[in-house]
């Protein structure tokens, strides 16, 4: 292999132990694909069998979501969110990247769940999601200063948006990795005011919090901590969060947004009784809801908020209110595996609905069914 570049681009992490790298052929390394839905590959890239020198390497698609394009803009946008989140350690740092992607490091631990729509109940205890609940906190007070000059950078460009009285608090932000080819073509002042003022809203002080928001906070984006590979396809395999830690990845749709939009994700995407991928189908209605009110306990304890039954419930009401206004069903094909196409929860139902119902209540009153 090639000496280390004398290069700006490269961390001095990376050229430190860039040694290792150096010594071995390119017969040693052993290159594992492991991408998600998005429109990004991911790759983990490892020395020998036993990998005991492993990174992770991201490269970027010509798109994202809904076309949106992965421009510089884009990747300045996942950049800030991704050194933000790791500032405070609850992300690994990047250890490089160019134009066409990114390098972290492997972490031992693995996510918590499979990519690829397989059930992920295995991980799911009171424990496991109390300190899911915690994580997200840690998220939402991330400082929310990394955004302020995407939000400005994309208000100047659209100017309908000032016009419609869009704001540094307005719900838009929370989808910032989409909403940029509807404002290029659809989203105009009209529509934009029509977004402002239609509800549902979250009722609780926490559920209405303006935050540094994932974006796309499911069990495939939790990282496990520690050195131990946690296989969530073994049976027998057993998870402590709690004692473990965790970590998150994965910021293309990383913005600023209220609180709950997270919460409505993660707990409607794997939480949730037989709707959308990875969802915990082999529990039973009552653990599923055992474990919602773990991960709001977690992350109320977490933000030092009152965390009582009655101010659980409370933020547990939000996240079913607004998933009326938040999630959207889109079937989705996942390619070379042969599986069927799988109907997912998506936190965009605007962006998919608004111009033929902007009130998505019909396409989405099944998933607020489904989870009680």
């Amino acid at each position: 292999m090639q000496a280390v570049p004398d290069s700006a681009m490269l961390s001095d992490e990376v050229k430190r132990e860039f040694s290792t790298w150096t010594s071995a052929s390119l017969g040693d390394l052993r290159v594992k694909r492991n991408s998600g839905l998005g429109g990004s590959l991911t790759f983990k890239i490892a020395i020998g069998e036993a990998g005991e020198a492993a990174v992770c390497v991201h490269l970027f698609g010509p798109t994202f979501a809904l076309a949106t394009p992965v421009d510089d803009a884009f990747k300045t946008r996942v950049r800030k969110a991704h050194a933000a989140f790791s500032a405070v350690g609850i992300a690994a740092p990047r250890l490089g990247e160019w134009e066409g992607g990114f390098i972290e490091p492997w972490l031992l631990g693995g996510a918590v769940g499979a990519p690829m729509g397989e059930d992920w109940a295995q991980a799911l205890s009171e424990e496991n999601c109390e300190a899911i609940g915690a994580l997200l906190a840690s998220v939402h007070a991330v400082d929310k200063a990394w955004f302020t000059e995407i939000r400005e950078g994309v208000m100047s460009k659209h100017p309908q948006l000032a016009e419609a009285g869009i704001g540094a608090e307005s719900y838009l932000w929370n989808d910032t990795g989409l909403v940029l080819p509807p404002l290029s073509s659809w989203l105009d002042k009209a529509t934009l005011e029509l977004f402002e003022s239609t509800g549902p809203f979250p009722a609780s002080a926490a559920g209405k919090a303006i935050v540094t928001t994932h974006g796309d906070f499911h069990l495939a984006n939790i990282l496990v901590g520690g050195s131990t590979r946690w296989d969530s396809s073994d049976p027998s395999a057993t998870l402590h969060l709690g004692t473990t830690g965790a970590k998150v990845c994965d910021f293309e749709n990383s913005g600023v947004g209220p609180a709950v939009g997270d919460l409505t994700y993660g707990l409607k995407m794997w939480c949730t009784y037989g709707v959308g991928l990875g969802t915990a189908s082999s529990k039973s209605h009552s653990q599923l809801y055992s474990y919602r009110c773990a991960v709001c306990r977690g992350y109320l304890k977490a933000l030092e908020k009152p965390a009582e039954e009655e101010d659980i419930f409370a933020l547990l009401l939000d996240v079913e209110r607004c998933s009326l206004r938040f999630i959207h069903p889109v079937t989705v094909a996942i390619p070379e595996t042969g599986t069927p196409p799988l109907g997912l929860p998506t936190l965009h139902g605007w962006w998919f609905d608004v111009r033929r119902n902007p009130f998505p209540v019909r396409s989405v009153l099944s998933l607020t069914l489904a989870a009680w």
